[in-house]
């Protein structure tokens, strides 16, 4: 095969993955959706998020590994959506802030039924430790909450006061932190039960 007809070969199968990944942000027929590592943006998240706000029937929604840098589109979904328990960000490191998806979770308040939020590496810092500790405090719905390999945080204490009042059982927590045996007791002695992992 020459470099051409591979190239044009490349391009035909790039165009099939983008209709499919189409089909599948219009077609919410599925409780559970995927778009994990589908170079997803922040103009395709858009086109979700619109698609979501109108089905209240997805519960799990994997982002995972995409381009997103951008979270404003979730904000109302997660505001308005009484079913989606499931949110996953993992390795969305270019994420300019979270603090869309903070609000839009403190808004719905105890209308939210997300159980589980994995924001794992997607580089956040001490910044959005804070933004995460106002959201648990007002946001009892959430069960497990995923930081691991963001390596910028070093402290956890700005969730000290909202993990008081959370239903939080499960907290994976970046390796700085993890290998601090005091911090590890403090979260638990804020949190009988707490799972650290």
């Amino acid at each position: 095969m020459n470099l051409t007809a591979a190239f044009f070969s490349i391009l035909i199968k790039l165009a099939e993955a983008y209709e499919e990944m189409n089909e599948r942000v219009y077609d919410l027929t599925s409780k559970a959706l995927s778009f994990e590592n589908t170079h997803i943006g922040n103009e395709e998240l858009a086109s979700l998020a619109a698609a979501l706000a109108v089905n209240q029937e997805v519960e799990q929604l994997d982002l995972s590994r995409n381009y997103i840098t951008e979270l404003s589109p979730l904000r109302d979904v997660l505001a308005k959506n009484k079913t989606l328990k499931k949110l996953f960000l993992y390795y969305n490191f270019h994420l300019w802030s979270i603090a869309p998806l903070v609000e839009g979770l403190i808004r719905a308040g105890t209308a939210s039924r997300l159980e589980v939020l994995d924001l794992s590496r997607c580089g956040l810092g001490e910044f959005e430790v804070h933004l995460l500790g106002h959201m648990l405090a007002k946001n009892c719905s959430l069960q497990v909450l995923d930081l691991r390999m963001n390596d910028h945080i070093t402290s956890l204490e700005p969730l000290h006061e909202g993990l008081k009042n959370s239903n939080l059982a499960r907290l994976g927590l970046p390796r700085d932190v993890w290998y601090s045996d005091t911090e590890c007791a403090r979260l638990q002695d804020l949190r009988p039960g707490l799972t650290i992992c």
